[in-house]
């Protein structure tokens, strides 16, 4: 198995396209997400160890709008996902052409991705921490939304935990909680959709995605408000001010979506 073309730059590496063989003679295209070591001083072995702790999430998940797993090749540390799916949501979403999607369209890729975050939450519990439309790739022929990114995401025994001190948090965003005491559960992951619908909804732009961050945070504390983009449903817009909730107890939960 080869790699050929670099398409991504995750948080823990490359992602390049290759073919696997399975022992039937089938042969398809794949994803390879790649932990790449140009010297023992790039990746720790603290990188090492939670690159396959996120194949061990990955492994156990299956789910229609969550990228298959198939395995591993120990060196130079590869995931392999099944399906090939070579378009980013974000982009598409800014470049497909909107005469050809409606209000509908945008519902039904909102629609996949709470899915996903219903079916992470009852698995008891995996926190993603990375809900956005960067984190999702999308099919061509079915516009089927296929969670991809699981670079900063933890399963743990309760639905809440403390990050660490040197965990790298998304400022714009997260949650107030996340802000404050690095503080993430499932009601953190409802508050990235929320953000996330509303990025849909504008085509890929993500909200205060220019923002200063100090002004972020400020706003973040104070309560976040959010125009309602073209062509979203009035009802979907509640949805999307119920994720943004201030206090997590206040927010919708997953299955609430």
């Amino acid at each position: 198995m080869q790699r050929k073309e670099k398409i991504w730059q995750f948080d823990f590496g490359l992602v390049h396209t290759s073919y696997y063989q399975r022992k039937n003679s089938e042969v398809f295209e794949v994803l390879l997400k790649c932990l790449v070591r140009k010297s023992p001083d790039k990746v720790s072995k603290e990188d090492v160890e939670d690159f396959f702790d996120i194949s061990d999430i990955m492994m156990d998940l299956k789910h229609e709008n969550i990228i298959e797993f198939v395995g591993i090749v120990s060196y130079p540390y590869y995931i392999i996902v099944t399906e090939f799916v070579n378009e980013n949501l974000k982009t598409h979403l800014k470049s497909v052409s909107h005469y050809h999607y409606n209000a509908s369209d945008y519902h039904r890729i909102c629609v996949q991705i709470a899915s996903v975050l219903k079916y992470l939450e009852l698995q008891r519990y995996v926190i993603h921490r990375k809900i956005c439309c960067n984190s999702f790739l999308i099919t061509a022929n079915t516009a089927t939304v296929k969670l991809f990114n699981f670079s900063r995401a933890r399963k743990v025994d309760s639905d809440e935990f403390v990050g660490e001190e040197t965990d790298d948090v998304d400022v714009i965003g997260a949650a107030p909680e996340t802000l404050k005491s690095n503080f993430y559960s499932t009601k953190t992951d409802v508050w990235s959709a929320g953000f996330t619908f509303w990025e849909v909804f504008s085509k890929g732009e993500r909200p205060f995605e220019t923002t200063p961050l100090e002004l972020y945070i400020a706003i973040c504390y104070t309560g976040v408000f959010l125009e309602i983009p073209d062509s979203c449903p009035v009802g979907v817009f509640n949805v999307i001010k119920s994720c943004l909730r201030s206090k997590p107890e206040h927010r919708l939960t997953s299955a609430e979506l």
